[in-house]
């Protein structure tokens, strides 16, 4: 969402217990699911990404494959080594009270459920990844101030930070395109692509993946 680089989201179904969610979030399955993609450990051999149950992060690791491991007995599984993870007060708070709904290398997309700005899009815990978030979230606000019409997300104008730096933002609830949908908005795509090129803005990598719509179906750039 609102992402100006290629990495493609990868979506979860998770939602929080007996929450109504108005952006239509089901409700949460009480189920460990993966939270960002799978990164090198500190020891040869070892991976380790970012897990969410219940609104709780959890860092897991594990040995040999670089691909994701089965989690579907976790807690119960041995051979990973699983811990809490403590985000600080501020983006901590802010997990307790959201929906996991998508993930990529530098981010976590989450549903808060209220406001104009609902989703919610957190830097994962790296600092560099902190660095391209902020990038981001100002890169997006001097295009909402070369143009109003230009097809990016109305995102919120305080930006979500704590005592180190901008980790993330608030944005309106997006939603892709239904397969059956897409060639039919195919000339939309071009023409929103075309507005942000002739404002100087390239995307770099516009595709099904990363193109989205508001709840009055304007297509918008991830």
């Amino acid at each position: 969402m609102a992402t100006c680089h290629a990495d493609t989201m990868t979506m979860s179904s998770s939602n929080p217990r007996n929450q109504k969610c108005p952006n239509g979030c089901e409700e949460s399955p009480d189920l460990y699911q993966f939270a960002s993609i799978p990164d090198g450990a500190e020891l040869a051999g070892q991976y380790t990404c970012m897990i969410d149950h219940l609104n709780t992060p959890y860092k897991i690791t594990w040995t040999g494959s670089a691909n994701y491991p089965d989690i579907s007995q976790l807690p119960a599984e041995p051979n990973y080594d699983l811990k809490e993870v403590d985000l600080g007060e501020v983006m901590g708070r802010i997990w307790s009270v959201s929906t996991l709904v998508a993930f990529d290398s530098d981010a976590v997309v989450r549903c808060s459920h209220t406001g104009p700005y609902p989703i919610v899009k957190l830097a994962h815990t790296a600092g560099e990844t902190r660095r391209r978030i902020e990038h981001e979230y100002r890169m997006i606000q001097e295009m909402r101030r070369t143009s109003s019409v230009l097809p990016i997300p109305r995102i919120s104008d305080l930006p979500l930070s704590d005592d180190h730096r901008i980790f993330g933002y608030e944005m309106e609830h997006l939603t892709r395109l239904d397969l059956d949908e897409r060639p039919e908005r195919v000339s939309d795509i071009r023409k929103a692509a075309h507005q942000s090129h002739e404002a100087g803005f390239s995307h770099g990598d516009v595709s099904f993946s990363n193109v989205m719509k508001n709840k009055d179906g304007a297509i918008l750039g991830e």
